[in-house]
């Protein structure tokens, strides 16, 4: 429903995320430009410290927000149920699953002007051992996660999470689980992971959705998971990109209301994230008990397969330039979009092929043609037809100056993939070299924030039409009918 803007905020920050740190600035200064004032900040996330800032501040006109991932979300709505408060979330996490189920922005300024300007509606909770969470409840894979990535994130910062999902995957083990509900037993069952689910979204940028789970409509989503083989997985792929859900073969899913997970032994719970129960459990759904601001509704059209892939390519560029950059990379990068700008390197190499003369010099024309007809074909004539703005028209992450408006496909990709095709083919020693270096300065592009990673796909596919169409000149071709 409509309402007037809150006039004051309380901001909770998580103080380890390094993204949430960095959203901080952004959040203050679009809530004060929309004219709401942040006159107390919080770094503490625990329930206990959440109450009592609650308590220090309490105003009707003041609005609570979250700035972080689904783990401080979770953190602070544990702290603020029963206190009849307003709820905001500025997405500032890996996967940001809570955010993504209310379609929030996850850019901060856009997440901070929905706060001031969106629309407040009541969701759903979910409880378990005595402590509140907004997304999920899970026990098995995901706490093995989580302790990996808390071990993990003080030694290798932000690839502690894709490290530590490795790690999880290969301890994986089965645990012997039973769930009663409404007088019926389910199990015991061996599964890899039980995940007790509030809101829909599940996997952060890959955009997936638990079938028949949301926010506002009474219910928790059991999820079991039976079989976690490479296989299977695999297998299920398809499935999962195309109809965007979780359904892979070894799943079983059920809605509850509230029910009780018990093992043999106990077992620890991640709510949200963090490890803050143990098996055995009561869960259950508190309908409605967060009252949260959240974008104007719109009328959503019925994916089709070409917005699912534009979704996929723009959580894929929000997860390399959030997530993946290191300050180590980030002049490695830099270095490499530059010498990739106008084919200076392709050039320069060619240019050393041409003084070298002899038959050095035929390889030198070839790619010198490839590259300008890549170059030619993607900025002169794909770029100016298809009109794809560059992604940091809506977020500015950038390592180097903006350049050119349009952004399908990357000239730098297809020049890079034209050369090592014709360098390639002339000196197949040092193909694995070219291939390193021709793949650097495409991925760079999308490092520094310049290009979404499907521009740097299309650039691909050009630069092996323009590589091909090259390395064709000067041969000579077979008649077709008899001797020419």
């Amino acid at each position: 429903m409509s309402r007037r803007p809150p006039k004051s905020a309380t901001l909770f920050v998580n103080p380890r995320s390094g993204r949430a740190r960095r959203a901080f600035f952004d959040t203050v200064d679009a809530l004060r430009e929309s004219g709401i004032d942040v006159d107390s900040v919080r770094f503490d996330i625990e329930p206990a410290a959440i109450r009592d800032a609650l308590h220090q501040t309490a105003r009707e006109d003041r609005v609570i927000i979250a700035c972080g991932g689904d783990g401080t979300i979770g953190s602070v709505v544990d702290g603020i149920i029963g206190e009849n408060v307003l709820f905001g979330v500025i997405p500032a996490g890996t996967s940001n699953n809570f955010a993504r189920s209310l379609g929030i922005p996850l850019n901060a300024r856009r997440a901070a002007c929905t706060i001031a300007r969106g629309y407040e509606v009541q969701v759903d909770v979910g409880e378990a051992g005595g402590h509140y969470f907004a997304h999920a409840a899970i026990m098995g894979l995901n706490v093995e996660f989580a302790r990996s990535a808390q071990r993990l994130r003080g030694i290798v910062g932000r690839f502690s999470y894709p490290l530590a999902a490795v790690q999880a995957y290969r301890q994986r083990r089965r645990h012997s689980v039973s769930f009663l509900e409404s007088g019926r037993r389910i199990g015991p069952v061996d599964v890899f992971q039980v995940a007790v689910l509030n809101s829909a979204h599940f996997g952060g940028p890959l955009g997936l959705k638990a079938p028949r789970a949301a926010v506002q409509n009474h219910e928790l989503r059991v999820l079991l998971l039976h079989d976690l083989r490479l296989r299977t997985v695999l297998l299920g792929l398809p499935r999962i990109f195309f109809q965007r859900h979780l359904g892979l073969p070894g799943a079983q899913s059920f809605g509850v209301k509230e029910g009780r997970i018990e093992t043999p032994k106990p077992e620890p719970l991640t709510l949200d994230g963090e490890i803050k129960a143990q098996t055995p459990v009561d869960v259950r759904v508190i309908p409605g008990a967060l009252r949260i601001v959240v974008p104007e509704p719109r009328e959503k059209a019925e994916p089709t397969f070409l917005r699912r892939l534009v979704v996929l390519d723009r959580s894929l560029y929000d997860l390399v330039t959030n997530r993946m950059r290191d300050r180590r990379l980030d002049r490695v990068m830099v270095f490499a979009s530059g010498i990739g700008t106008k084919s200076a390197v392709w050039m320069a190499i060619s240019a050393g092929l041409l003084w070298a003369g002899g038959r050095h010099r035929r390889s030198a024309l070839r790619t010198v043609a490839g590259v300008l007809l890549a170059q030619g074909t993607s900025n002169l004539v794909l770029k100016p037809l298809i009109k794809r703005r560059r992604p940091f028209a809506d977020t500015q992450r950038l390592l180097i100056p903006p350049p050119g408006e349009h952004s399908w496909p990357s000239a730098h990709a297809a020049s890079s993939v034209a050369a090592m095709i014709i360098l390639g083919s002339a000196y197949p020693a040092w193909a694995l070299p070219l291939i390193l270096l021709g793949a650097t300065i495409s991925y760079s592009r999308v490092y520094v924030g310049v290009h979404f990673p499907l521009d740097v796909a299309a650039g691909a596919v050009v630069g092996l039409a323009a590589g091909g169409a090259a390395l064709s000149i000067g041969r000579k071709r077979r008649p077709i009918f008899g001797r020419a």
